[in-house]
């Protein structure tokens, strides 16, 4: 639950920087007409976007809410390389058994 409430907030975040230039690129297209004033303010809107999303971040740390980990990451003894599947195919067909 609480990764999905941190999840909308960069959603909400990210649509509340981007809706002005979309409003005000649906208007010039309806319209005909450049909304100067909408349109200084939505590009000063849209090129604050990275500093919407710091505070964000920062506030969500300072809550205390967990980050989104992704998939946790192996170590290298974990991989198998191309080499060992090859000795493995070998010691196959060399005692007889079948290469699967």
């Amino acid at each position: 639950r609480r990764i999905a409430i941190q999840m909308s907030l960069y959603l909400f975040s990210f649509w509340f920087t981007f809706t002005p230039t979309l409003i005000a690129f649906v208007g010039q297209i309806l319209t005909g007409d450049l909304f100067y004033d909408l349109q200084i303010f939505a590009n000063c809107v849209f090129a604050l976007q990275g500093f919407v999303m710091a505070i964000v971040y920062f506030g969500l740390q300072r809550l205390g809410t967990p980050k989104v980990e992704g998939v946790p990451t192996c170590s290298r003894d974990d991989y198998i390389t191309v080499s060992d599947i090859r000795a493995n195919a070998k010691k196959k067909t060399e005692s007889g058994s079948e290469v699967d």
